[in-house]
This record gives C-alpha cells, structure tokens and sequence, in this order.
C-alpha cells in the first residue's frame, strides 16, 4: 500500500484528476460488458486489487495495457482516454 501512496503523491492535480476520470470510464465500461473487476482483471493478466486501484484513479495504468484494456471492453483507445465522464452523483 505504500507504494500506492508513494506514487499518489508524486501526481500533479491535473494527473489525479486525470486518472479519476479514466478509472470513472473503466469501471462504466466494465459494467456495461457484465463483468466483475476479477473477471476484467484475469483476462488481462493483472490482480484483482490492481484493478480495484485502477477504477480508484490511485494507480497510473502503464500506457502498455491500454490497447488490451479498450479492446476487452469493446472500445477505442479515445473512447477510453478522452470521453466525457458522466455524471454519477
């Protein structure tokens, strides 16, 4: 866990927004496919609690498991970084 807030800290205010945002898009289109984080995270040879941390906007996600990521969830790279978040609240 140290290393999760280790590496928070070192987030600018535009990265921490930034990657809440993309965790928001992750977990809205992981949930229209039907699946669970562990399912997400299995196909995509990662753990669960990455995933977890992932959706949280804690943990930077490696620019390598971008493409894999879109594609398991049936969307474009751009849908995935640049859409509008939806109002959840």
């Amino acid at each position: 866990m140290a290393l999760i807030l280790d590496w928070d800290a070192k987030m600018t205010t535009s990265d921490k927004t930034f990657y809440k945002a993309l965790g928001k898009r992750i977990a809205q289109y992981r949930k229209e496919q039907g699946l669970t984080q562990v399912q997400l995270a299995e196909k995509l040879g990662i753990a669960h609690l990455t995933m977890a941390h992932y959706e949280g906007g804690s943990l930077r996600i490696a620019v390598a498991l971008l493409k894999p990521l879109a594609q398991e969830l049936n969307v474009s790279m751009e849908e995935l970084i640049d859409e509008p978040i939806p109002d959840f609240s």
